[in-house]
């Protein structure tokens, strides 16, 4: 499974780790963990990047 299906898969299954930085910075924008997963499962992939 590739791009978008691959991270709805990754969500459902609990697989999905925020570091802490990331935690910092959403708390300093009053961002949720649940905005975080509603963005990334409703978003569009805009560029791939190989590697």
């Amino acid at each position: 499974m590739k791009g978008k299906g691959k991270v709805a898969e990754l969500i459902n299954a609990g697989e999905i780790l925020i570091s802490h930085h990331a935690r910092v910075r959403m708390f300093e924008h009053n961002i949720s963990t649940d905005d975080i997963i509603t963005v990334i499962s409703s978003g569009e992939i805009i560029k791939r990047l190989s590697g």
